[in-house]
């Protein structure tokens, strides 16, 4: 039985994916390999990287309401359909403290 993290992945692969405008990400997820991978081969061969898909914008207002509710950074991203990294850059940028995940209450 082959490993899955040794699979072979084929120049023409990447190639096509990269034609179809598919991301690393897309075309790791296609091939059963990792998106390092594909990043390091796309390069390898000279393709630009096809992250044409637009971020949802982030929004101020939405942000603060759920900063206000003390939401650690990874819950507003979910929330907001954004990367945890993303609101921890907007919270620091705005100079607000993280609030430490907050752990679910059991019943006393």
């Amino acid at each position: 039985m082959k490993d899955e993290r040794h699979r072979k992945i084929k120049d023409e692969d990447i190639i096509r994916l990269h034609e179809e405008k598919k991301t690393d990400k897309e075309i790791a997820d296609i091939l059963g390999v990792s998106q390092s991978s594909v990043n390091y081969r796309r390069q390898r061969l000279g393709l630009k990287n096809n992250c044409h898909k637009i971020p949802p914008k982030f929004n101020e207002d939405i942000f603060y309401v759920l900063y206000e509710k003390r939401w650690s950074d990874k819950k507003i991203a979910v929330k907001m359909g954004l990367s945890a990294p993303a609101i921890n850059y907007q919270r620091v940028k705005r100079g607000l403290k993280a609030f430490p995940r907050q752990k679910k209450l059991e019943d006393e």
